[in-house]
């Protein structure tokens, strides 16, 4: 996960999802203070209970939205002007045309960023999300 790396040198994530009519914005620090992406989800989901946008539809106005909240959000942190988000995570609902900012915490159990970090280096994420191992893939697959 870039988490990880992120952690690992410091470097915050400005980080936006979308699903149907939905968005989230937040700021993962990415240091010691918290939070990571993984005290938020510490492990991916099943392959099944994550769609793909194709999958499941969205709004074709949402990653514009929710991309413009993540550009002023890099710009807040270039300029170290006006409160990020950081330690908040910014949901919209485009179909109520609404905002809900919840707060989120560090999770001290947190594997990578916690008192006693379990993740330390990168590791074989391939394997961790349960991936194709791309060395395993012929370099060329037949017309079925």
């Amino acid at each position: 996960l870039i988490n990880d790396a992120c952690v690992f040198t410091g470097k915050p994530i400005v980080d936006g999802s979308i699903f149907r009519f939905d968005g989230q914005v937040t700021i993962f620090p990415c240091d010691k203070e918290g939070p990571c992406y993984r005290c938020l989800y510490p492990e991916p989901p099943p392959a099944e209970m994550a769609p793909s946008c194709a999958e499941a539809g969205v709004l074709g106005v949402l990653p514009g939205t929710v991309g413009l909240i993540q550009a002023t959000e890099v710009v807040k942190l270039i300029l170290d002007a006006g409160d990020p988000l950081i330690g908040r995570l910014l949901m919209f609902d485009a179909l109520q045309m609404s905002f809900k900012n919840f707060n989120i915490r560090r999770d001290v159990n947190c594997p990578v960023c916690g008192d006693n970090p379990q993740i330390t280096e990168l590791i074989d994420y391939v394997a961790f999300c349960s991936g194709v191992n791309l060395s395993e893939v012929p370099d060329e697959v037949a017309a079925g």
